[in-house]
């Protein structure tokens, strides 16, 4: 199966080229990497043209994450479809391929674990992580579910419907509520597949309050007057995350991934 990996960006030169050679040093050989490129006027442009040759770079106009997104999966042509963020990378070179054998088992969706962190002073500190077992997905336990590590079906998606513009920073909340009142077989991947530097758009504090209404009133839509009650359990299953043990192993092996990162080259 052909595994399409959609990439928006807009002004992010420091981190698109991790997210590149992510992909690129993927041994999966069956895929196709889409990078939406908002105009950036930063370098984030010449950088993506340096992988032209590898890459489908689309430099354009769009009116917000979701909007990009979109339009990333309007040019995919793959049997899988993905998201990758600038400036996340998988967390192994084979995530595709293991991926790849769970559709094969007639999986329609597929998620894993999330590592979120942040570099200070060339030092790697994580964050938070997102390591729950989903043994079933529906709509009570939606909030579980790691969009950043989604992978669908490409099917599904012409089913789902397009992310909605209607909301700046939680459309994915909208999305995989829909998602979630489909019965399609579902299956988590309980390892980590994407670390995640944050400081993006959803990580981003400047944000958080609009977010936060964003959440509620799809919430709202959804459960009516029980949506506080979900909100709530939302948000601890995140604040869960930040209670983090010491990893020695796992920030070893993010610190080997960057290290692979920056010493990667094109044949």
């Amino acid at each position: 199966m052909k595994i399409s990996i959609i990439t928006v960006v807009k002004n992010d030169e420091q981190n698109i080229e991790n997210t590149i050679k992510s992909v690129l040093k993927q041994n999966y050989k069956k895929k196709q990497h889409i990078i939406i490129d908002g105009n950036s006027i930063d370098g984030t442009s010449q950088k993506i043209k340096k992988y032209s040759k590898y890459i489908n770079h689309f430099r354009q106009n769009d009116k917000g994450i979701y909007d990009a997104i979109n339009k990333g999966i309007k040019k995919a042509d793959g049997d899988i479809i993905c998201l990758l963020h600038s400036g996340d990378i998988f967390s192994e070179d084979n995530i595709l391929t293991k991926i790849n054998k769970l559709f094969y088992k007639n999986y329609k969706i597929v998620t894993g674990n999330v590592l979120f962190y942040k570099s200070i002073n060339k030092k790697i500190v994580i964050t938070r992580i997102w390591k729950k077992k989903i043994n079933f997905f529906n709509d009570k336990n939606f909030y579980l579910l790691p969009h950043t590590t989604l992978f669908l079906d490409k099917n599904i998606l012409k089913k789902v419907g397009p992310y909605s513009l209607k909301y700046q920073i939680a459309s994915d909340t909208k999305f995989i509520l829909k998602l979630s009142q489909m019965n399609y077989k579902y299956i988590h991947l309980n390892k980590y597949i994407t670390y995640m530097k944050i400081g993006g758009i959803s990580t981003n504090v400047k944000y958080v309050f609009v977010k936060i209404i964003e959440d509620l009133k799809i919430l709202y839509n959804y459960f009516g007057y029980i949506f506080l009650f979900i909100y709530l359990k939302k948000i601890l299953s995140k604040l869960t995350g930040h209670f983090i043990k010491k990893h020695k192993k796992t920030v070893n092996q993010l610190k080997k991934q960057l290290k692979e990162l920056n010493e990667f080259k094109i044949i």
